[in-house]
């Protein structure tokens, strides 16, 4: 209804007795007034009680969970039409459903038959004296007139006590209820009125109730903002009526009578989170899920919040256009905070306020955009909308000023660092520390995300050579767990930096890459660009490069004579020679040797991973088991101290098939389980990516779950798989499986092409991977028994030059057949 509009008797008569604007009739009905007194009083009363005993009138969605308030406006609407006076306060934040249920009330008690006046205040007329007691009597009519013409003329001219007079002459006719919207707008002059006019005895059967978010208008008055109704005075009933945001069940309830279904969990879960429980917001976030016709199912959750994400950014932008600039500035202090700092350091940040800290915590409690409870922080989106009102770089200083503010107050060094997260450079080293050791806290409790945000923040400031490149090590190393190549560039950048002192950080860079298979896909070429500076870094590097070309032999296939590549005294060297050494099969004396000098316990300074578990596994391929297991659990132990996802997850798998190869299926699942939990097969680099595929098929297969094989090895791997050597192990445990599903062409197929990737890199030792054997059988069940007969023989010399049998390296039985690598 527009401002100024009222309603008028029901049964053709004014309130006051008086004329639709002196032209004696009724607005609706257009019938003649008349000046029987009784008729209303009769109607107001038993028809009163007999309507609101039928039950209230059909209630808006937005009077979901508001049963109780609802019953209280039928029990004094009821108490009216007996000639008891009362008045109403309904509060709640911005978006509660004050308006819906004042709404209601004037439908119950135009359902009951009572007359009902109606006022809006609004921001607008926030300086317009008695603007809404104005709306209530209007000027131009003859009480209007009387009433106005003193304060017409600038004084009130008793004005109260002709209300008061005229208010008990028109309920001598008809109980009369006067509803006000929005009271918080209500200008002073009418403000100070209503509070004097309900503290006094209420003049005949009249019902106020009024609605407001307890948010101001102006600043001089917020002080007075909760004054009306306070006090009880000898009123005959005073309620006040505050309004909670909806429960988890109500915003299902609300939902479901929206979308004409029930929603779903993830719907109602996002929908609480996003809405905070408003009605107002709910409401609208609905209507415009129903105008494009979605319906409340899982898969369209996050489009639900998205759509409420909006309806509180629009109501956030009306609401800044409205609130004075201080109030303003305290919502943006708050939304920079996000309840980091004490509220009274946010009032300080925010800039001067009229008003003590908990008079503002109270205002921005009735905005609807902050929570309760102590410190404030913006509701759902809340947040991003605030500040999106302000320029970037006044967001920017509003964040480096908190981030300041509170360091100098000494808050903890977490809050600090978020707040730094949305600062700019600030050129002190307090700023370096309090990022880097939130970050390490947030890495301990497994938030990698934002330990990388923290530690990418960190790097924006001013800092020295060593310190930049020990800060992407460390985030490199935390950017493993989420964004695997990301981290893999920020040790490249490692790579690139010059000097003596940076030369263990740019080893453990290396390290890092190739031993999750980033240096493999490129060769020695990913490392070549790295400078060495001191023969320990040299030698190191040396060892990384083998490993990441992988090759027995050089470039133009001469042998690889290991004898001066290992040397006690140098691990790393030594690894990369075991297993090379075991590779080329050959040397079992001499890989087994080296192998444990790479794991011998270093005079001094760090040893690196990737030495160390080739050395692991070298001593696999040599039948040499209880040797591998102790120096994979020492690798472990010490890429668990570094937080190397990438370590961890190579020493896990390892040991799976150390586990797998001794025919231990339930130690091999476990150590698997753990490999992929570590580093999901989706962050393993595509180099590396098919060898837990490949265990978790063989194992699957040995177990007996063959669906469970057949579905691994149906998994498509991500580009670049298939050019790494780990997809010659892929390819076998394929070639098993096809085996046993008796498909022998198919399996000779895998097999071959897996003897052909591993041939071109020289890797000869049969206890690697038995594939000629397998092929054997497969060509034999084809009646091709010349050629089984060639790959059987070969395998059989391989493996006396080697001097241990694929048998002893994999001792697993499949179902009913010989072990693998059996002697033909």
């Amino acid at each position: 209804m527009a401002h100024g509009e009222h309603t008028l008797d029901p049964f053709g008569r004014d309130p006051f007795g008086r004329s639709d604007t002196g032209r004696g009739t009724d607005r609706r009905t257009a019938r003649p007034t008349g000046d029987t007194a009784s008729t209303p009083r009769a109607q107001g009363t038993d028809s009163g009680r007999a309507a609101l005993a039928a039950g209230p009138t059909a209630r808006s969605a937005l009077l979901v969970e508001r049963e109780a308030e609802c019953a209280v406006l039928a029990t004094m609407l009821a108490e009216l039409g007996e000639g008891l006076a009362g008045r109403i306060r309904i509060t709640g934040h911005p978006g509660a459903g004050c308006s819906a249920l004042l709404r209601h009330a004037g439908q119950l008690a135009e359902q009951a038959g009572f007359p009902v006046l109606r006022a809006y205040a609004a921001p607008a007329e926030t300086n317009l004296p008695y603007g809404v007691l104005r709306q209530w009597f209007p000027p131009v009519e003859p009480i209007g007139a009387r009433l106005w013409s003193g304060v017409e003329a600038g004084g009130n001219g008793g004005l109260l006590a002709r209300l008061r007079q005229e208010l008990r002459a028109a309920t001598r006719r008809a109980p009369l209820v006067l509803l006000l919207d929005d009271a918080q707008w209500c200008d002073p002059a009418g403000r100070r009125l209503l509070t004097a006019l309900t503290r006094l005895p209420l003049p005949g059967r009249l019902l106020v109730v009024a609605a407001d978010n307890g948010l101001p208008a102006e600043l001089p008055v917020w002080e007075n903002a909760a004054a009306w109704p306070a006090a009880q005075g000898a009123v005959a009933h005073a309620h006040v009526l505050p309004l909670r945001p909806l429960s988890t069940d109500g915003v299902a309830a609300m939902v479901a009578e929206h979308c004409g279904e029930p929603a779903a969990a993830t719907v109602v879960a996002a929908l609480v989170s996003a809405t905070a429980g408003s009605p107002a917001l709910l409401a609208e976030a609905l209507r415009r899920a129903t105008a494009l016709g979605m319906r409340p199912t899982a898969d369209q959750a996050s489009r639900f919040a998205a759509l409420a994400a909006d309806a509180l950014g629009d109501r956030t932008a009306r609401l800044l256009d409205t609130v004075p600039p201080e109030l303003a500035a305290l919502l943006q202090a708050v939304a920079v905070c996000d309840g980091q700092l004490e509220f009274d350091l946010v009032c300080r940040l925010a800039g001067p306020l009229p008003m003590a800290a908990a008079q503002a915590r109270e205002l921005l409690a009735a905005t609807g955009l902050t929570t309760r409870r102590e410190p404030p922080r913006p509701i759902g989106a809340a947040a991003g909308h605030l500040l999106a009102a302000l320029p970037a770089a006044a967001r920017s200083d509003l964040h480096a000023r908190a981030a300041e503010l509170g360091h100098r107050v000494a808050a903890p060094p977490d809050a600090v660092a978020r707040l730094l997260l949305g600062a700019p450079p600030v050129g002190a080293p307090w700023a370096v520390t309090a990022l880097t050791d939130r970050a390490a806290h947030s890495r301990a409790v497994d938030r990698s995300e934002e330990a990388v945000r923290l530690l990418s923040r960190a790097l924006r400031e001013p800092m020295g050579r060593r310190r930049r490149a020990e800060l992407l090590v460390e985030l490199g190393l935390t950017e493993a767990r989420t964004t695997p190549g990301a981290g893999d560039r920020r040790l490249g950048q490692v790579l690139h930096t010059g000097g003596a002192d940076l030369a263990p950080l740019r080893l453990v860079a290396a390290d890092l890459l190739v031993v999750r298979g980033a240096a493999e896909l490129g060769g020695a070429a990913v490392l070549a660009a790295a400078n060495p500076t001191t023969a320990t870094e040299r030698a190191g590097f040396d060892a990384l490069r083998q490993l990441a070309a992988g090759l027995p032999g050089d470039a133009g296939g001469r042998h690889w004579d290991p004898t001066g590549q290992g040397c006690p005294g140098d691990p790393a060297r030594s690894g990369a020679a075991a297993w090379l050494t075991a590779l080329d099969g050959r040397d079992l004396t001499r890989a087994r040797s080296l192998a444990h000098a790479a794991l011998a316990e270093p005079a001094g300074g760090t040893t690196l991973l990737a030495p160390r578990i080739a050395a692991c596994q070298a001593l696999l391929l040599t039948g040499d088991p209880a040797a591998a297991r102790d120096g994979l659990d020492a690798v472990l132990l010490d890429a668990r101290r570094r937080e190397a996802a990438a370590g961890v997850g190579r020493a896990l798998l390892t040991r799976a098939e150390l586990e797998l190869r001794l025919g231990r299926l339930d130690e091999a699942a476990r150590w698997l389980g753990q490999a992929l939990r570590e580093v999901p097969l989706e962050h393993w680099h595509p180099a590396l990516a098919p060898a837990p595929l490949a265990l978790d098929i063989l194992l699957n297969h040995w177990r007996g779950q063959h669906a469970r094989a057949e579905r691994a090895a149906a998994v498509r791997l991500p580009a670049g798989a298939e050019q790494g050597v780990s997809w010659a192990f892929l390819l076998f445990a394929r070639g098993v499986l096809c085996a046993a599903r008796d498909a022998p062409a198919e399996s000779i197929e895998c097999f071959r092409e897996c003897g052909r990737r591993l041939l071109a890199r020289r890797w000869t030792n049969p206890a690697l991977l038995p594939w000629r054997s397998l092929a054997a059988d497969a060509l034999g069940r084809l009646g091709r028994r010349a050629a089984a007969a060639r790959l059987a023989l070969e395998e059989q010399e391989l493996a006396e030059r080697w001097g241990v049998w694929p048998a002893r390296c994999w001792s697993v039985r499949q179902s009913g057949s010989r072990t693998i690598g059996e002697e033909n």
